[in-house]
């Protein structure tokens, strides 16, 4: 591990000391906004379904490598300081060296498209980048504050551009906007509402700007019906709630006032869903109602069911009897795609032509699956094992306090916990149902490597 410490350390320092040094502190933070706003904006633009992709005749390829090079720009000028190595959490790194030695070999031996070839060279170089610059928490929490900014920013924009010009006309079916399917809107936005609360939870100013952000973003979600985003945004709620108010005193406030503010969160979150809902139904009924008008016909339209309702009625039809039924046959795919596993995976292509009994068109829809198949036995179970390892540090992180001196030397953790606690369930959750191996594609799966950073910090709990 010396050797990878090593070389990571002169790499950054030689970059922090040729490039960066010589900049103000400010100037810093500025470039990694844009950045940041700019990495949040092509993971919006990406999944819309708009024409002006193919006007500028832009792919999957040009977005990986920008943002390929975003990250690059955040870790140069994040840096504040040049890097040393303190004594770290070794076990944690043997683990995603590991992860990353396979994926390596994965990218040579199963030779995938462009997209994700980008996206494991992220996750084998870019991402650890990271993990040394956090040594300095106080600087990584401020770079964390910026991307989680940015998207709540960028958030905020679509909200404002949906409103405006994708108006919830038809109401008897989810909402969509712009984009290829609801789902996709949905888990678009997921990143939007955790961003949000994190900002709400560490910010003393415009807090509450930041929750009403939240309470619009929750409320989208709910009309695009997609219970997968609507699930892993109230776990990663329960998940934020119960830490926030554990650990108050961390956060210079009193456990009573946590308290209260847990529970004007969910009031205003409420207030969101039912706002978004009543706000879109009645721009829908005008619609309706106008081209009624036009058309001279004395149909009027039916009265609808709000969003809940119709995400409870979508949920009890496809329960059916078993989980697969209730995933939407999700389930099944692992007789799929693990009738032929290798050590290093399939190229992409082999996994689009796998089909089911009725001959329907699969895509993988699980990202341990899509490891598994894609890249191989070897990184998915490593994978496996990254994320029980961070499923047990959350646990432990939200139930154990921290230790007097540990704060005092590193007074940003309870910060970067937060984060990981809010990111880290949705990404594991969303996991189940989503491909989201592709750090290229989902916003989602960007943040949750960024979030690991904590992890690689040496502490002993204490109860």
């Amino acid at each position: 591990m010396k050797l990878v410490d090593n070389l990571y350390k002169a790499i950054l320092n030689a970059m922090y000391n040729h490039c960066i040094v010589h900049i103000n502190e400010k100037v810093k933070n500025i470039i990694c906004l844009i950045a940041a706003h700019c990495l949040a904006a092509i993971y919006i633009f990406y999944r819309m379904d708009i024409s002006i992709k193919d006007k500028l005749n832009i792919g999957s390829f040009d977005i990986a490598c920008f943002i390929f090079f975003m990250l690059i720009i955040l870790v140069l000028f994040s840096m504040k300081r040049q890097i040393t190595i303190d004594e770290d959490n070794k076990i944690s790194k043997i683990i995603y060296c590991c992860f990353a030695i396979t994926m390596l070999v994965a990218l040579i031996v199963a030779n995938p498209i462009w997209e994700i070839k980008v996206s494991m060279l992220m996750v084998i170089f870019i991402f650890p980048a990271f993990y040394y610059i956090s040594q300095y928490s106080n600087d990584y929490a401020t770079l964390v504050k910026i991307i989680a900014i940015s998207f709540a920013n960028i958030g905020l924009i679509l909200h404002i551009g949906n409103f405006l010009l994708y108006p919830y006309e038809d109401t008897s079916i989810a909402y969509q906007a712009g984009f290829a399917n609801p789902n996709t809107l949905a888990m678009a936005l997921v990143p939007t509402f955790l961003c949000s609360i994190y900002l709400f939870s560490i910010c003393n100013r415009i807090k509450w700007l930041y929750l009403v952000i939240a309470g619009y973003t929750i409320g989208i979600i709910m009309l695009c019906e997609a219970r997968t985003s609507i699930a892993v945004c109230l776990i990663s709620l329960i998940c934020w709630g119960i830490y926030y108010i554990i650990h108050s005193s961390n956060f210079e406030i009193k456990r009573i006032n946590s308290l209260v503010s847990v529970i004007l969160a969910i009031c205003i979150l409420a207030a969101g869903v039912f706002i978004t809902d009543k706000v879109n139904v009645a721009r829908g009924t005008t619609a309706i109602n106008d081209t009624i008008a036009v058309e001279e016909t004395t149909i009027e339209p039916a009265e609808e069911a709000n969003s809940l309702e119709k995400v409870i009625t979508k949920s009890e039809e496809r329960t059916g009897t078993n989980l697969n039924g209730f995933l939407s046959g999700r389930v099944e795919l692992w007789k799929y795609y693990t009738k032929d596993i290798t050590a290093f995976g399939h190229d992409y292509d082999s996994a689009k032509e796998q089909r089911t009994e009725d001959n329907i068109t699969l895509g993988t829809h699980n990202t341990l699956i899509s490891y598994l198949y894609i890249c191989g036995a070897i990184p998915a179970l490593i994978m496996l094992i990254i994320q029980l390892l961070v499923a047990g540090y959350i646990i432990r992180r939200i139930f154990f306090k921290y230790k007097t001196e540990e704060i005092e030397r590193k007074n940003s953790l309870p910060q970067l916990d937060l984060f990981i606690v809010l990111i880290a369930p949705a990404y594991c959750l969303a996991g189940l149902v989503e491909e989201l191996i592709w750090v290229s594609r989902w916003a989602i799966a960007a943040l949750f490597f960024i979030s690991l950073a904590p992890i690689f910090y040496k502490r002993k709990f204490k109860r």
